[in-house]
């Protein structure tokens, strides 16, 4: 009996507030004055293809691409693409076998992009259209590319042929900053165990016309890492400088690097147990990375609905690495054997360790161009991208074994005396 009137008070309440909705908006509407802002929707349009073009909104894109501002790398503090991916990014994984921070494999959806050869390359990696996979086993050296440098990424998930060799499970596309759009300076620098020290800065601007800008950076980074014998040395660095008008737009990059790594692999569990966590199987475990790399861009609008862009750029790295390694020929130790001088067929069985030792000089060179129609078709919105590219590589390759011993420190004394594998 009780329940009634509350259930007619309650209906009444309902009822006077939607005969009062019509009289509010009314009065909404003859009270302009008091009308709220209208804000408008936040679109991101980002390309689809190496080079830039007009570009689609996000929503518009049959596919999960993955979107990054450089910002958001800074405000994390990352130190690395690969620190960045693995924590903010869905189905990026990343494997650390080399236990170095810049020589990691980044993984998308069981597809690898990884420094080290023989390793299956499922990525594709661009640069401002540039192509970073080498041209000697498609692998990425993650190390070569200055990460206060980036503008942003994409991630693009798929088997795309735009994107060319490789691109099995998707496409990372990164672009690099311009003074246009980053103006002003940074300096960060700071210190932390196992003697990492590091510091970075940038810089940009535009001329008083605002016809030429300007961006530099440049990154160094030293630590002696947490496990034994294990120091790295990145020394990276960014410039650009182009100029623009109302219809066309130039710019002409340099990215530089000369870095010392030292990644000592993987450590048998016996070890781990008895000398500890930051012991080590065998030294040097080295990888010395030097690159230089010039990119020239370039987009012009041939009118109000079509436009232009293209590169030429020009690529010369050269990697070396010296690993310390327990010898796979040794049949019995033979310390009578191992001594400058000795027979290299008698130092191969005897010996217990080798240092084996590559080399590779890599030259690239290129250039992409591709039009972009945005006119309708059929009374419907179109965009229509044609286009096409040249990519030249070059790569001398050698390598050699030197037999020696294993010390007490886990390192290989070398004897002099080489495999005849040698090349």
């Amino acid at each position: 009996m009780q329940l009634q009137p509350f259930r007619l008070k309650a209906l009444s309440v309902m009822l006077a507030s939607t005969f009062a909705l019509p009289a509010f908006a009314e009065e909404a509407v003859q009270d302009k004055s008091k009308a709220a802002p209208v804000k408008a929707t936040k679109i991101e349009v980002i390309s689809t293809t190496p080079l830039p073009s007009l570009g689609l909104p996000l929503e518009q894109i049959p596919a999960t691409v993955q979107v990054v501002k450089g910002e958001e790398m800074q405000k994390q503090n990352s130190l690395s693409i690969a620190d960045y991916m693995t924590n903010n990014m869905p189905g990026v994984t990343v494997n650390d076998t080399q236990n170095n921070p810049y020589q990691p494999d980044i993984s998308f959806r069981g597809f690898s992009a990884s420094p080290l050869l023989g390793t299956p390359q499922g990525l594709s990696v661009f640069y401002d259209g540039v192509r970073l996979n080498e041209p000697f086993g498609d692998v990425v050296n993650w190390d070569l590319i200055p990460i206060n440098a980036l503008a942003g990424m994409q991630l693009i998930p798929g088997s795309n042929p735009v994107f060319g060799l490789n691109t099995l499970g998707g496409a990372l596309s990164l672009q690099t900053k311009s003074g246009r759009t980053h103006q002003g300076g940074a300096l960060e620098a700071y210190a932390g165990s196992w003697g990492r020290k590091a510091a970075s800065a940038e810089y940009g601007g535009v001329s008083k016309d605002g016809s030429v800008a300007y961006f530099f950076s440049a990154n160094s980074f030293t630590e002696d890492g947490w496990r034994d014998y294990s120091p790295t040395d990145v020394r990276q660095l960014f410039g650009k400088v182009g100029w623009q008008n109302e219809t066309t737009k130039i710019n002409l990059s340099y990215t530089g690097a000369d870095n010392d790594l030292i990644g000592n692999g993987l450590t048998p569990q016996r070890f781990l147990r008895t000398l500890g966590r930051e012991s080590i199987q065998t030294r040097p475990d080295q990888t010395v990375n030097r690159m230089s790399l010039l990119n020239l861009t370039g987009s012009h609008w041939l009118n109000d609905e079509t436009m232009f862009s293209g590169n030429v750029y020009y690529r010369h790295a050269k990697t070396r690495t010296l690993n310390g390694d327990g010898n796979d020929d040794l049949e019995t130790f033979a310390p009578a054997d191992c001594v400058p001088g000795a027979d290299p067929e008698d130092a191969e069985e005897g010996c217990s360790g080798a240092l084996n030792r590559t080399t590779s000089k890599r030259t690239g060179a290129g250039f992409a161009g591709q039009f972009t129609f945005n006119q309708d078709f059929l009374g419907r919105k179109n965009q229509f991208i044609a286009g096409g590219g040249f990519d030249y590589g070059r790569t001398n390759f050698t390598q050699n074994t030197e037999y020696g011993l294993i010390n007490a420190s886990r390192g290989v004394a070398g004897i002099g005396v080489f495999g005849a594998e040698a090349n």
